[in-house]
């Protein structure tokens, strides 16, 4: 493994039913910032394999099992969860990998299924210099409840390699060792997420990232535009940076945004702009990785999706054109 001398670094974690996810969003990256450096922790050698094969870099990289061998704990784990809850595990020993293993100054950690959409240096916030960052979910009015799952998302995490920032990711582990229960029995516990609010309260110094820019996902961003190369999020208006496309169901006829999960429609500008070459481009990815992605849609997720007007058909007659 190797550092990326003065690259932006940023990891995420998948299997190769989301290397396709993972693969554009380093696409979105490079696109944006040339100096840019996604590392892929891949769940399996299948997912390895692949990535190798489709031209991603081996040094960036990285094999599960090597992150197991350094936390022995994480093999526990997965024998006493399910397999959801044992991937709400996994990102707080990622990073502790990368900073106390790999020894990188600063990692940014961000969900596969996100997309940068603007310079990601903005996301370092150099003029705060921040030991570690997070993002609240900025939950619209209407779905302020929703915060009983976490004021803060996981989809995004700045961490430095400090004394207090490893004790707090120690901490964080910890806690997702003992549970990433999703069963709603204990209100203190949700994945991995849940766990985040304590945060500021364990380490005073922690950033949260107020720019609703970032991180703006299916829960807090309702309408975007676009002008010239770049794009504008509206409710509050601001730069959009990054956009998290949670919940996502797509096969090669059609895709469900998630949008319906909250109770919304999707807005004509986001299904243009945002959804639709984006699902077009984990199409393509999934083509030349010879990947059959079937999302599980159940009938109740179909008659919501209809109700809220969140199916979009797209049937693809040649995929293999691309």
């Amino acid at each position: 493994m190797q550092k990326e001398g003065s690259s932006l670094n940023f990891v995420t974690h998948c299997d190769s039913n989301y290397l396709s996810r993972a693969i554009v969003l380093r696409d979105s990256l490079t696109k944006n910032s040339p100096t840019s450096c996604l590392f892929i922790v891949c769940h399996d050698e299948k997912t390895f394999q692949i990535a190798l094969e489709i031209g991603i870099p081996p040094n960036c990289l990285i094999q599960l099992n090597s992150v197991i061998s350094h936390f022995p704990c994480l093999e526990e784990a997965s024998e006493n969860r399910s397999r959801i809850e044992f991937l709400f595990c996994l990102t707080p020993y990622i990073l502790r990998y990368l900073i106390e293993i790999l020894e990188f100054d600063e990692v940014i950690y961000l969900d596969a299924d996100k997309v940068v959409l603007a310079n990601p240096e903005i996301l370092f916030l150099r003029k705060l210099n921040p030991k570690i960052a997070i993002t609240s979910h900025n939950f619209t009015k209407d779905l302020a409840h929703l915060a009983k799952f976490g004021i803060y998302n996981v989809g995004i995490i700045l961490a430095k390699k400090d004394a207090e920032v490893i004790s707090l990711l120690k901490w964080w582990s910890d806690k997702c060792f003992e549970s990433t229960s999703i069963d709603g029995t204990n209100p203190e516990v949700f994945g991995d997420q849940k766990y985040l609010d304590e945060f500021p309260s364990i380490f005073p110094e922690t950033i949260n990232y107020e720019n609703p820019g970032i991180n703006s996902a299916p829960w807090n961003c309702e309408s975007v535009s676009k002008v010239g190369n770049s794009f504008l999020r509206e409710d509050p208006v601001s730069p959009l940076i990054t956009f998290h496309f949670s919940g996502l169901k797509y096969n090669r006829f059609l895709f469900i945004s998630g949008y319906s999960r909250y109770g919304k429609k999707l807005s004509r500008s986001s299904r243009n702009l945002l959804y639709k070459p984006y699902v077009s481009q984990i199409r393509s990815v999934d083509c030349k990785i010879k990947s059959s992605q079937r999302s599980t849609i159940s009938l109740r997720q179909l008659c919501r999706a209809a109700i809220y007007r969140d199916i979009t058909f797209s049937f693809r007659k040649n995929p293999k054109s691309d």
